[in-house]
């Protein structure tokens, strides 16, 4: 089993470039942490696309509940939520997804 990563000493990890998608409950947690411009719901993706049903948004987003939305990407493909210095701005409260994330996986993404 690889060791987790600690975000705040990473020097070049590709977690950084990975897809962050999050479940309805996790995206309100984020929420909270007041990141929500920072994040996509599936739901206003479909929408955009498909404006005859913006009635249906709560059935939509009943649809995605389990991947019901993910972090944007800045215009590197980087997570929008590296500032600066490439540390996570929401370290202490960063998605699942991140917290899980074992460093062995690194080397074969960059490889």
């Amino acid at each position: 089993m690889g060791l987790m990563v600690d975000c705040l000493k990473c020097i070049s990890s590709a977690c950084c470039r990975l897809k962050i998608e999050v479940d309805i409950k996790e995206y309100n947690r984020l929420i909270e942490v007041g990141i929500k411009d920072k994040m996509i719901t599936y739901t206003d993706i479909f929408l955009k696309q498909n404006v005859k049903y913006k009635n249906k948004r709560k059935e939509l987003d009943e649809m995605h509940k389990d991947i019901f939305a993910k972090v944007i990407k800045d215009d590197n493909g980087n997570c929008i939520l590296l500032d600066s210095k490439m540390e996570c701005s929401i370290y202490n409260n960063r998605p699942k997804v991140c917290k899980d994330y074992k460093h062995s996986r690194c080397k074969n993404i960059r490889d």
